[in-house]
């Protein structure tokens, strides 16, 4: 049975498929004008969504709302959505409709390759979190924390993220690796010590871990689900030897507090209106 005579015989009301779809029935003319009324909803979702393509569903299924659904393999397939309107919002000079906003409770933006945010229109990588991003890649521990570094939510740093590669440092019984800074005001002790490569818990110089790392799933062996306090599992895989490290000494900021958030926006409009002289 085809997909036209399916739609219309099992009065379906909601429609999910990937783009190509479209093209298929349209070469075969299934998609007349109005031949789908009892269509509410039609999302598409795995292939960009053609203009022409969303245009020839509207025309077949004018009561339905018509969706673009997005989302990238490190995350589940439908993490942004973008509906189609009259003008449609497209992705510049490809001539397809755009991916669109977040859902609820996922977080979507632009970002330089030093993972700064991009202003809009400015070309740069896509960067998602929420709880819709994978955990890692099943059966894949390396692969994982390669792709999957670990990065505070309340740091601001011109570290280079770019692509994540594992780093040098790591070998087959490392846990975990850390960016380690040198030790801000407000923390002077600072958290670990750095014997060359290898993170250790006791040492006489010690710096502050900066809250980017690369991670082994197996770090967290035996957790529950829920919140848990990172921490002890660190310190716990550096007494074993397990962590290794490097000492990044770029612009790194804590910003876990509004106070210390202030005074990064001051520095950076002070450094910006510094340039423009």
């Amino acid at each position: 049975m085809g997909p036209s005579r399916f739609i219309r015989q099992k009065e379906l009301t909601v429609w999910l498929s990937v783009p190509s779809t479209i093209a298929c029935m349209r070469s075969l003319k299934m998609l007349t004008p109005a031949a789908f009324p009892l269509l509410r909803y039609s999302g598409f979702c795995g292939e960009p969504l053609p203009i022409a393509s969303a245009e020839a569903w509207q025309s077949a299924a004018a009561n339905s709302v018509i969706a673009n659904v997005y989302g990238p393999t490190e995350a589940t397939v439908a993490c942004l959505a973008q509906i189609c309107r009259v003008p449609p919002v497209v992705t510049k000079e490809r001539g397809i409709v755009a991916i669109g906003q977040p859902f609820s409770g996922m977080q979507a933006a632009i970002v330089s390759s030093s993972n700064s945010f991009l202003p809009q229109g400015e070309t740069g990588e896509l960067a998602i979190s929420g709880p819709q991003v994978a955990k890692g890649y099943l059966n894949d521990p390396t692969k994982t924390a390669a792709r999957f570094p670990v990065i505070n939510g309340d740091v601001w740093t011109d570290w280079q993220l770019g692509a994540p590669q594992l780093p040098a440092q790591w070998r087959d019984d490392t846990l975990a690796h850390l960016l380690l800074v040198p030790n801000p005001l407000h923390h002077p002790h600072g958290d670990f010590g750095l014997h060359e490569s290898q993170v250790v818990a006791e040492a006489g110089e010690r710096y502050t871990y900066s809250g980017i790392a690369f991670l082994d799933p197996q770090l967290f062996a035996g957790c529950k689900d829920g919140p848990f306090k990172l921490a002890p599992l660190l310190f716990a895989a550096a007494h074993a030897g397990e962590i290794s490290g490097e000492l990044y000494r770029g612009r790194w900021s804590d910003i876990g507090t509004p106070e210390r958030l202030m005074q990064l926006e001051q520095q950076l409009r002070n450094d910006s209106s510094g340039s423009a002289r």
